[in-house]
């Protein structure tokens, strides 16, 4: 449960070390919204990240769980990841991502898997290194879910900024 807060963590991190993450929805007054700040380095995912809950269920749009994870640095999917939820910010460290020398520029890397990853969420990166080889005839090896959490629930800080997103409609 998220309830609008924000964390920070320097340096480079594994974001679940050891089991899969789950985001819960908020309740009530409890606003299911939240910012996690990685500063300094690059940031790997090795479990899913995921969810939890029916959104269908929630009794206000304040209760939609929505993660915004803000990377200075580069964030690598681990090969065995086949889910990964909220919206990614890659921002990299100031480092060109076309000059060679590419580490910790603002890499979005989808890990080379024969197993598809799916996003539900946003990602905004510098370079997107999509390594994942899975195939069939319907679906891409990489599934990019726009799911809209951050415009209907915000987290603080960033409302200005999910108005200027676009608007995507079937």
């Amino acid at each position: 449960l998220l309830n609008k807060k924000g964390y920070y963590s320097a340096g480079a991190r594994m974001i679940n070390g050891g089991l899969d993450l789950e985001i819960k929805n908020g309740k009530n007054d409890q606003n299911g919204s939240g910012v996690f700040v990685f500063g300094d380095g690059p940031v790997g995912i090795n479990h899913n990240i995921k969810y939890l809950g029916n959104d269908i269920d929630v009794s206000k749009l304040k209760n939609i769980s929505s993660l915004v994870w803000v990377i200075k640095g580069d964030l690598n999917i681990d090969p065995s990841v086949t889910e990964i939820s909220g919206t990614f910010i890659v921002l990299g460290d100031g480092t060109p991502c076309d000059d060679g020398v590419e580490f910790n520029c603002g890499r979005f890397i989808s890990g080379a898997s024969g197993s598809q990853l799916k996003i539900n969420g946003t990602v905004i990166a510098k370079k997107f290194v999509l390594e994942r080889t899975y195939s069939t005839n319907s679906e891409p090896a990489e599934l990019f879910i726009n799911d809209g959490r951050l415009k209907v629930n915000p987290p603080a800080g960033l409302q200005n900024f999910s108005t200027n997103l676009p608007k995507f409609t079937y």
